[in-house]
Parts: structure tokens; sequence; C-alpha cells
């Protein structure tokens, strides 16, 4: 623990610490160059409301070509995402044969444009041939799809969907890294927000460290507002009579 907290200190003072997003964009960007066939490699994400996403492209005209899927809402990636989120099956036009969770378009200019013509047909334009897409459900996170995108038709074979796979699983921990690295940041910021609104209650009211901290419970229920809405409240009001 202590080589690590020193490793951890170092990246820090070095300006190289990594964000949960960027091990994320660099496990993408690899899977992009390790695959065989692919050119290109995202993630899409359905939240349980509809709304599509899209997230660490390896290039530009990734980026562009999972935000039209987004924009209108169909194409293979956000299939595979609602897959991962239990709302959707698979075709069998696009079903990758003892492969449940992947997603294959061979031609772009045929089957794609059979199953999604609006966005297939801008994905066709855009040079695009082929594409493979693998269904995730990482825990806690939304239905999410890890996407390659490749210049020629055909250009995956069954060593492209096994390493996909495996970049899937890898990509899968990576997502639900982020999010726990996310919930862990928040908990840190609305832990110094209720210090600072205890320390304020202490200094005004003449109690301890518990009476102050119950006055901030007692004070969110009797608003209905959320604990760390209400420290925050505190210490904004301090602020303004100390000016």
């Amino acid at each position: 623990m202590t080589a690590a907290l020193a490793r951890a200190a170092r990246s820090v003072l070095r300006g190289r610490l990594r964000s949960p997003e960027d091990v994320l964009a660099e496990v993408v960007a690899a899977a992009a160059r390790a695959v065989p066939g692919a050119d290109g490699a995202g993630i899409t994400q359905v939240g349980r409301d509809g709304r599509v996403s899209a997230r660490v492209p390896s290039s530009s005209w990734v980026a562009e070509l999972d935000r039209r899927q987004a924009d209108l809402g169909e194409g293979p990636c956000v299939l595979a995402s609602r897959i991962a989120l239990g709302v959707d099956e698979m075709s069998t036009v696009v079903q990758v044969a003892g492969h449940d969770q992947v997603i294959e378009v061979a031609d772009m200019a045929v089957t794609g444009r059979m199953r999604w013509p609006r966005w297939a047909g801008e994905a066709v334009a855009a040079g695009v041939g082929s594409l493979l897409s693998f269904a995730m459900a990482p825990p806690e996170e939304p239905g999410s799809a890890l996407n390659f995108y490749a210049r020629e038709t055909d250009a995956f074979t069954e060593v492209s969907v096994l390493a996909g796979e495996a970049f899937a699983t890898q990509t899968a921990i990576a997502l639900f890294g982020a999010r726990r690295a996310a919930q862990m940041h928040r908990a840190m910021q609305s832990r110094d927000v209720i210090d600072r609104a205890k320390g304020v209650l202490i200094e005004r009211f003449d109690v301890d460290d518990d009476q102050a901290f119950a006055i901030l419970v007692e004070a969110s229920q009797n608003t209905d507002a959320k604990l760390v809405d209400v420290a925050r409240e505190v210490s904004t009001q301090a602020q303004r009579r100390h000016h």
C-alpha cells in the first residue's frame, strides 16, 4: 500500500494521473488497433430513458457516426446497447452464429441499408464497409456497446469476434471502474461540503460535531432537500455574511 501511495503521489506531482475516462479511452484505442479488420472503435450507451450517448471514439469520423446513431435513434450500435439493456432482441439479419451478444454488418451498403436505411446510408457515404458491435451490461451502467468500424466490406473474421469479445470484457470493467470512481469523487465532495457546514454550525450555535450533523439532518428532513444541498446552503449563507 505504501508503494502504491508513493506511485500515486508521483503521478499527481508530475501531472500524469489518468482519469477513469482516460483509461476507458486507452482501452478503446487499443481495441481499435488490435482487432483484425477494424479501422476505428467507440462506445454507445442507451439509458433507461431511451437517450443514446457516445463515448471515447478512437477518431473523429467514428465520433460523428456514433453521434448520428444517437441523433437518429437507429443503427447497429444502438441495437446492441438496447440488447444489453434488455429492451430489444437480436435481429437474425445481423446475428453472429454462436455469439449471442454480437452484431455484425458484413456489407453496410446491403445489410445495413436493409436494417437501418437512414443511418446506414450516411455510414456508406462516410466510407464504412462493415461493422461489429458487442453488447455489454456492466453493473449499474446504461446498456452499452463496444463498436468496431471497418472501411472494407466483410472485414471481420472469427478471430476478430473473439478478440472483440475480450476487449468488450475489459471495456465493461473500465466502465464499471469509471462509474465507481465518479461515485467516490461525488461522495468525497459531499463530505467536504458537509464538513464545512458543520464547522459553520459549531461556531454559530456552540454545538459539538454530532449536534451540528443532527441539525443538518433535521433541516434536510424538514425541507425535503438533500443533506448535501442543505450543507451547501449553510456554507453559502455564511460566506455572504462575511462579505
